[in-house]
């Protein structure tokens, strides 16, 4: 009898982790921990972001960046997620997609790329560029604390200046912001 349950006990532990998704990521380039809020800030236009420097473990030329990962807690009036290669400048956006339709408040959500990005080498940035039009809590971040300064890059139109969020404001916090990537040929 002990037998019997010790395997059917087996077969059960098996049955689950059989269930189990793999996302299909090799890396998830990420800072942040779990949700915790997001800054409430005025109306304006922003982009927030991080930086994963070239020697980032899974930022290696050749690998693919094929999805990015965000916590929103209130939807903006406008999302643009977008991908620079090297520095964050027009010359280095390799990847802007509007995403205001696929997201839902207080989740994370999972934006696929249309097309996978190559990774070059060099610094990689991923971030979101939102309007809002009131105060507003959009971006999620963790509780802190940070990570690096390349956590919490933030940009705002008011000042036309890309800033640490944490200089900007004293807040202890990592964007939740993640980057999927995979090995070339998967």
């Amino acid at each position: 009898m002990k037998y019997l349950k010790s395997i059917t006990s087996l077969v059960l532990i098996g049955l689950l982790f059989a269930d189990c998704k793999d996302d299909g990521a090799d890396f998830t380039l990420q800072y942040d921990g779990a949700n915790n809020t997001a800054p409430q800030l005025p109306a304006s236009v922003y982009e927030s972001g991080a930086m994963f420097p070239a020697d980032f473990e899974g930022n290696d030329a050749g690998n693919e960046l094929y999805a990015v990962e965000l916590f929103i807690e209130e939807i903006p009036t406008t999302a643009l997620l977008r991908v620079y290669l090297n520095d964050r400048t027009d010359n280095e956006l390799v990847y802007s997609k509007s995403i205001l339709t696929e997201i839902t408040s207080k989740d994370w959500m999972t934006h696929t790329l249309e097309t996978p990005v190559a990774l070059d080498g060099t610094d990689l940035w991923i971030t979101l560029r939102y309007e809002q039009q009131d105060n507003a809590r959009v971006l999620g971040c963790d509780s802190g604390p940070e990570e690096s300064l390349n956590s919490n890059w933030h940009y705002d139109a008011s000042d036309n200046e890309w800033v640490p969020f944490n200089d900007r404001t004293g807040a202890d916090i990592n964007w939740n912001i993640r980057a999927l990537v995979r090995l070339p040929g998967e």
